[in-house]
């Protein structure tokens, strides 16, 4: 394989791809740490609503007691008088102060209140005719339900909730309207009872379903905004309906906002710092791989990597059967440039001739320094006249005048090759043969590309080319 030294490249990418993958993680983490602390959020909103409408029912059911109470004893009299009433509603109402008055109308008109105080004007008022209610008033007389009402601004001033029970005679097996029990709840005095706030540490809070219509019904407590965003929701039973406990989860800044902005910059941070020590690990383990497996001169494969890597080429070659052929390269009177102008000059000469060769050779063939002047290419997929072809590029390549100290020097390469057969199975093999045929392009008159064969196996290497060059 060519070798492309880019020392940098792997490095780089290695810091990247640590710096994006530790902050991935980071924010990871941090989402994850988000969403308990939603989650946690959530809970404690969800245990405040809980909270706040069990208090809401404890207080409405209290309140309707007293109407249960009075009912039962209006069983036993139907004809109880003002000091009746006022007697028997009295004691009940010191325990429950968000009960404004109670009402009992026969015949759906005020007769008794209590307390009587202030409320004088409202005895003989006709519950049909009051403005507003009167639709609640004969829904209540057909249905034979009690109904919560409200909350509604009174004749008598303030607003309160009204629950009426509706009270039935029988006569045989016929059943006559009788009259109302009606309870007038005081509004702020019910929520200071229930605990009711509009907004708290955690959350916002509204109530809907006036007239006990549920979630249907108006807004009557709270922002109406709530409904629009992601809510947690909790139904309140009441007499007629229902009522929606709501409480908002978006809207209000988490006392984590500024310890997730800490954190997501830590992880910054740390990402940025992970990543330059994993370049600069890489780049260290990659210098000493080079180190380990490159000729630190001509920066190609050193003798011991290359053979590594030809011994598995040419174990995969004869596994799947495809041709490969090794070439010896040596570069001509070489000696006589190092002898003459100095091994600086020499080590230039090396470091071009590696150039050329990569700049001829493909992709997948392997190129190799094998010993000073000499060098080794292992090219697979080719067969010996493809080969034979490969190396007349480099010799051609390699073949060429340049200046060393001024003086025009002409450089040239003698090659020899070994194609891979049934009887040539070793890396030593191709080795040794492909190093036969170049001592004999070197007694040809160097500058010559010789392919081994049977006829060249057999042939003594010319004495003048197993000596060194003068």
């Amino acid at each position: 394989m060519k070798t492309t030294y880019k020392p940098f490249l792997l490095p780089t990418l290695t810091g990247i791809v640590v710096t994006l993958c530790v902050l991935f993680v980071s924010e990871w983490l941090i989402e994850q740490d988000l969403l308990l602390h939603q989650q946690q959020f959530e809970n404690q909103v969800e245990s405040r609503v809980d909270y706040i409408s069990n208090k809401l029912q404890q207080e409405i059911n209290s309140n309707l007691i007293v109407i249960e109470a009075i009912e039962s004893l209006l069983l036993l009299n139907h004809d109880i008088n003002g000091e009746q009433f006022a007697t028997l509603t009295r004691s009940m109402l010191i325990s429950r102060p968000s009960i404004r008055e109670v009402q009992l109308s026969p015949n759906a008109e005020v007769k008794h209140i209590y307390p009587m105080e202030g409320n004088e004007s409202i005895i003989g008022l006709k519950l049909r005719e009051i403005p507003g209610q009167k639709e609640v008033v004969e829904r209540s007389i057909k249905s034979g339900e009690m109904i919560m009402a409200g909350p509604l601004n009174l004749l008598q001033g303030g607003e309160g909730f009204i629950a009426r029970k509706p009270l039935y005679s029988r006569q045989g097996t016929t059943r006559r309207f009788w009259g109302f029990i009606t309870l007038i709840i005081d509004v702020p005095n019910f929520y200071k009872s229930a605990g009711l706030i509009a907004e708290d540490n955690l959350t916002q809070y509204a109530l809907r379903g006036s007239d006990a219509e549920g979630a249907q019904g108006k807004v009557f407590f709270g922002n109406p905004d709530i409904f629009f965003n992601d809510i947690i929701s909790k139904k309140i039973v009441i007499p007629g309906g229902s009522w929606q406990l709501s409480a908002s989860l978006k809207g209000l800044k988490t006392p984590h906002d500024h310890s997730t902005m800490m954190l997501s910059l830590w992880g910054i941070a740390a990402a940025i710092a992970f990543g330059l020590l994993s370049g600069a690990f890489t780049f260290l383990w990659f210098k000493l791989y080079r180190q380990a497996t490159h000729d630190p001169l001509s920066n190609l494969l050193n003798r011991q990597h290359f053979q590594t890597l030809a011994e598995a080429e040419i174990t995969r070659a004869k596994r799947y059967e495809f041709s490969l052929t090794v070439m010896m390269i040596d570069l001509d009177h070489f000696k006589q440039i190092n002898d003459q102008y100095g091994h600086q000059e020499g080590d230039t000469v090396i470091k071009k001739t590696a150039q050329l060769i990569n700049s001829v050779v493909r992709e997948s063939d392997l190129v190799g320094r094998y010993g000073g002047e000499e060098f080794i290419v292992l090219v697979p997929h080719n067969g010996a006249q493809r080969a034979i072809q490969c190396a007349e590029r480099i010799r051609s390549a390699l073949q060429r005048t340049t200046l060393i100290k001024g003086q025009s020097i002409n450089l040239s390469a003698s090659i020899g090759l070994c194609s891979l057969s049934e009887d040539e199975g070793t890396y030593e093999k191709l080795v040794n043969k492909a190093d036969r045929a170049l001592y004999h392009a070197k007694a040809a008159g160097r500058n010559q590309v010789i392919c081994c064969d049977r006829e060249l196996e057999n042939t003594p290497i010319p004495a003048e080319a197993a000596v060194p060059e003068a």
